[in-house]
Parts: C-alpha cells; sequence; structure tokens
C-alpha cells in the first residue's frame, strides 16, 4: 500500500512538473498571428498643372493731353479761327455841283477762315507752324493760300530760339499777336499802314530774364517783297526788338526796323527807317494800350516823314462784357499839308468763352474825312 502510495505520489509529481515544460513547447512551436495590415486611404489624385498664362502685348502708351492729331513723327496739333462780319456804313456822296447826299451800304463778310497746322519733330528742338486762309488770296482772289510756313529751332543757342521761313516779324504790338487776340476788329492805323507783315527770313528771340531780344533780317519791305514767298532784289531789312515783362500784367517794347521801305528801281540801300515803342498794363479789371511810331522814307522825292500813335483802353464791367475805345492819329508826311487821319473807335466784346468763342460790336468814325461818316461792325469769332 505504502509501495503504491509512493508510485501514485511520483506520478503526480512528474505530471506536474511536465506540465510547464510541456506548454513552453506547445508555447514555442506556434507563432503568434501578425495583426492585420491597416487600410491606407486611396491617394488623392495629383493637381493638373496650372496653363501658362498669357503673354498680352504691352498696350500703347497714350499720347499725353493736348498732344492732338498723331503723325509719323513727332506730334501736331490742329487749330482754327473763323471770323465773319456784318457793316453797315454811312458815306456821302456827290461834289460842290450837284450837292451832297448820304448813302447807307450794308454786306456781309467773311475776316478770316484759317487753319493752323503746328507741332514737333523733336522735342525741345524742333518745331514747325503752317497757317492757310480760305478767304484771303493774296491778290483779292477767294481760293486757299498758305500764309506761314516755318521751322522753330528751340534751343540753338543757350536761352535763345531760331524761326526760318514766312512768317510774321514781332514788330509792332499787334504784329505778333494772333488775329484771335485782337482787341477790336480791325488793326489800328498804326499797324496797317506801317506794319512789315509777311517775311521771307531769319528771326532770333532770346530770353533774358524778364525780357526778350529780337533780331531778325528779311527780304524786305518793299512793294515787292511783302507777303511774298521769293526775294524780288538784293535789299535787305534788319529788325531789332527789346521786350520786357515782368509779369502778365504789364508789358513794354521798343523796336527799329531798318533797310529797304520804297519803290523798286532805287539804288540805295538804307531808304528806309521805322521805330517805335508801346507799354500795356492791367490794373484790375481796367487793360490799356498806348503806342507810337516814326518813320522815315529817304526814297520819297519828298523824304517824308510820317507817325502814327494810338491810345486804347478796355474796362470789363462783369467777366463776359468788356467795353472799349480807342483814339488814333496817323500822319503819312509831316509837311503841313492837312492830310491827317484822326479816328474814333468805341465798342464792345462780348466773351463767350473768352476769345475762343465771341461776339464783337465795333462803331468807327473819321474825324477829318467827309466822305466816311460812320461805320458800324458787327462781328462773330470762333478759334479752337
Amino acid at each position: 500500500m505504502k509501495r503504491l502510495f509512493g508510485i501514485v505520489s511520483l506520478l503526480t509529481l512528474a505530471l506536474v512538473i511536465s506540465l510547464p515544460l510541456s506548454a513552453g513547447a506547445a508555447g514555442k512551436g506556434k507563432t503568434a498571428p501578425e495583426p492585420a495590415p491597416a487600410v491606407q486611404p486611396a491617394p488623392e489624385p495629383a493637381p493638373a498643372p496650372e496653363p501658362a498664362p498669357v503673354v498680352q502685348p504691352a498696350p500703347a502708351p497714350e499720347p499725353p493731353k493736348g498732344s492732338g492729331v498723331m503723325v509719323g513723327i513727332g506730334d501736331m496739333k490742329i487749330s482754327a479761327i473763323l471770323q465773319a462780319y456784318f457793316t453797315l456804313a454811312q458815306t456821302q456822296v456827290g461834289d460842290d455841283t450837284v450837292g451832297y447826299d448820304t448813302e447807307l451800304n450794308n454786306s456781309f463778310n467773311m475776316s478770316r477762315a484759317r487753319i493752323f497746322l503746328m507741332g514737333s519733330i523733336l522735342p525741345d528742338k524742333v518745331k514747325y507752324v503752317f497757317q492757310g486762309d480760305a478767304v484771303q488770296g493774296g491778290s483779292g482772289t477767294v481760293v486757299p493760300w498758305l500764309l506761314d510756313a516755318r521751322l522753330i529751332f528751340v534751343n540753338a543757342l543757350p536761352q535763345t530760339e531760331i524761326q526760318v521761313g514766312r512768317f510774321l516779324p514781332n514788330f509792332t504790338y499787334y504784329q505778333p499777336q494772333l488775329v484771335s487776340k485782337l482787341d477790336f476788329v480791325s488793326y489800328p492805323l498804326l499797324t496797317s499802314k506801317y506794319a512789315m507783315w509777311r517775311q521771307v527770313g531769319i528771326q532770333s528771340t532770346t530770353k533774358l530774364g524778364i525780357s526778350s531780344l529780337n533780331v531778325g533780317i528779311y527780304n524786305s519791305v518793299s512793294q515787292n517783297c511783302q507777303n511774298t514767298w521769293k526775294d524780288a532784289d538784293n535789299w535787305k531789312d534788319f529788325l531789332v526788338r527789346l521786350n520786357v515783362k515782368p509779369n502778365d500784367k504789364i508789358e513794354t517794347a521798343v523796336y527799329a526796323t531798318i533797310g529797304r521801305t520804297g519803290v523798286t528801281g532805287t539804288s540805295d540801300y538804307l531808304t528806309g527807317f521805322r521805330a517805335g515803342a508801346f507799354l500795356r498794363a492791367t490794373v484790375s479789371n481796367l487793360t490799356a494800350l498806348a503806342e507810337i511810331l516814326y518813320a522815315m522814307d529817304e526814297n520819297d522825292p519828298d523824304n517824308i516823314n510820317g507817325i502814327a500813335v494810338y491810345g486804347q483802353a478796355g474796362y470789363k464791367v462783369v467777366p463776359k462784357v468788356e467795353p472799349m475805345v480807342r483814339v488814333e492819329y496817323y500822319e503819312p508826311n509831316l509837311d503841313g499839308d492837312n492830310d491827317e487821319i484822326i479816328r474814333l473807335t468805341g465798342g464792345v466784346n462780348y466773351y463767350i468763352i473768352g476769345t475762343n468763342a465771341m461776339l464783337s460790336l465795333n462803331a468807327v468814325e473819321d474825324l477829318k474825312d467827309p466822305e466816311n461818316l460812320f461805320t458800324l461792325y458787327t462781328q462773330a469769332q470762333v478759334a479752337f
């Protein structure tokens, strides 16, 4: 019995020892299961490449404001002036034999229908001006007529510009002014009788602070050379003018020309001399202008010495309305033969848009002319 109990005890102990060993062996023989692979999200599709930007051509540069018409080279502006007027004139007709009577005449007329082409070839270097008039044809004919054709060389010399071609020399106050800037319908007698009018030549303008100096050489102001395109002879006119303008309110100048001013066929070179001066001033709404000119023509058999002078004033009662008055005296020969002209002009300017659109009414009376008693001008003007 003891032996049986001992054998059972030994078997039980062996079983107890062998169970862990068997379990360990069994564990070593099996591989632990691998974890299930993680589900990866589907990759996002690659973004489509953006199309290459279309290269736009650079925009054409805008022309500067006020440059006017586009041309092949440089720039060009177009300007124009139209002046139309109605005349009502009272004249005296008859003689001592049949007696005297008055006659009233009226007419519509075009003073000017001009167009300007102006611009530059090289900025601040070379400019040009063309001016044509469809009304005044030179010989009284109504055909398109070229008035001015000139080149202007800017800064050709220090502070100096030089113009070459056909143009109005800077002689008298109104001679270089645009006709749109005339204070009255017509020029004063001083200008209409003694101006050089259009010449072919060369003229320089040099700035000297508040002043400027003009020096010019032209064909001549003789009967064969005014308002022409060619030179009729070898004579020349020489001009000098000193202009002083401290500001927009005051301007004064002295000027002189010497050359050949008489009839073709003389052998003398310096046969004519003309000199003058003017002063224009503005005080508040009042603008006044006075000018005097002396002329000596040695070419004339009587050695004529002439003089012309005028004074005028205008007062703007309101910005658009300016009454004006002008008194002038012209004596072609200071020999006491009583052939002078004394003229009185009164009128009013109505500025619709400055001088660009205006109406003028002028009444003119020649105080010493028994035939021209009274003339009334009504003028409409447009300039751009």
